[in-house]
């Protein structure tokens, strides 16, 4: 079983260099600032395209669910810069750009040994809704398990939700 299939966790990609805050500061920089809640939970990301949702995910995920995950995977598709890596409380504990899943998906996909009935890639399975996005209107913290800016969706406090990402 290759690297991709022996059960790694997303973690081992991380990168714990970021910062995080309720508030973006005007200059983030080259670093990923990570929006979190009062209680310092992940609530959105600011990488080097701007502010987006955060893809939130809990760090012992294994890889391979990663990779095969629906929502993650079209969220990266949809310009998402990075998975934002939780612990057991959703606090961000590292961030995976984009390239590093890339590079992990190439990987995978260039050994047929990793594909298929080895539980390496395959079907696209469902992981737990993974983006985290605040609303504007309330300040709450609302889960999505696909979001596009195209559609409207309701608030968990009841009313239509507007997504802040942490800017403008």
């Amino acid at each position: 079983m290759g690297e991709v299939t022996s059960g790694r966790p997303v973690s081992e990609l991380a990168d714990a260099d970021f910062l995080h805050g309720q508030s973006v500061p005007e200059q983030v920089g080259e670093r990923p600032f990570v929006l979190v809640d009062a209680q310092g939970r992940t609530a959105g990301l600011v990488g080097p395209t701007g502010p987006g949702p955060a893809i939130a995910i809990p760090a012992d995920t294994p890889l391979a669910v990663v990779l095969n995950s629906e929502e993650v995977l079209d969220a990266l598709l949809a310009g998402a810069d990075a998975l934002v890596l939780t612990d057991l409380g959703e606090r961000p504990v590292g961030v995976v750009p984009v390239s590093v899943i890339r590079a992990e998906l190439a990987r995978a996909l260039a050994d047929p040994h990793e594909l298929g009935a080895g539980g390496g890639l395959g079907r696209p399975r469902s992981l737990a809704p993974p983006l985290r996005i605040r609303c504007r209107t309330c300040g709450e913290v609302n889960t999505f398990a696909r979001f596009q800016q195209t559609q409207t969706y309701d608030c968990v406090s009841g009313h239509e939700f507007v997504p802040f990402y942490g800017a403008g």
